[in-house]
């Protein structure tokens, strides 16, 4: 149901305890991104809703509220990410058997390592460059391979990638 706003649920039911929730597929793994929204005061259980609804999510997973100026935003980036992670997970296996792995040990290996590095993005607190510079060295491999990730122009693709997510999330709201 990407796009569909709070306005439009509540235009077709006649509660006012409404809640606009986005998650993904890594929910039924315990390891989805979710947000919620919903309007302020619509009634006065509404604290004691979101309250369930966060213990709820955080069953699946993390959850943050955002407003639902974000909701196409999230949607490009949670909703959708995980297919362009497993497109990148697949180009990445696909460049370790051209190199000589075989075929389920890059598969598998190109998943932990992913699964290691969301990790160290998560809970080092570090930025993301600062972890990426402290496994590249001068001249070495992996600037070797950053130089041609960059040469491609993955940043712009990736941006690109959740941008058109994104308005197409608003496409399908009626937003322009």
């Amino acid at each position: 149901m990407a796009g569909i706003s709070l306005r439009h649920i509540s235009s077709c039911l006649s509660s006012t305890r409404i809640f606009r929730i986005m998650t993904n597929t890594a929910s039924s793994l315990g390891a989805a991104c979710s947000a919620y929204t919903f309007v302020e005061g619509a009634s006065p259980t509404i604290k004691e809703d979101e309250d369930l609804v966060k213990q709820t999510l955080s069953m699946v997973g993390s959850c943050e509220k955002l407003p639902e100026s974000n909701f196409h935003a999230f949607t490009g980036l949670a909703g959708s990410g995980p297919a362009f992670v497993y497109t990148i997970l697949e180009a990445l296996a696909d460049g370790a058997v051209l190199s000589g792995l075989p075929r389920a040990t890059a598969r598998k290996f190109a998943a932990q390592m992913a699964l290691g590095a969301s990790k160290m993005a998560l809970e080092s607190g570090k930025h993301t460059g600062e972890l990426k510079d402290a496994v590249t060295s001068p001249a070495g491999t992996t600037i070797s391979g950053v130089a041609a990730l960059e040469r491609g122009k993955i940043r712009g693709v990736l941006m690109e990638a959740v941008q058109a997510s994104s308005n197409r999330s608003k496409e399908l709201s009626g937003e322009k």
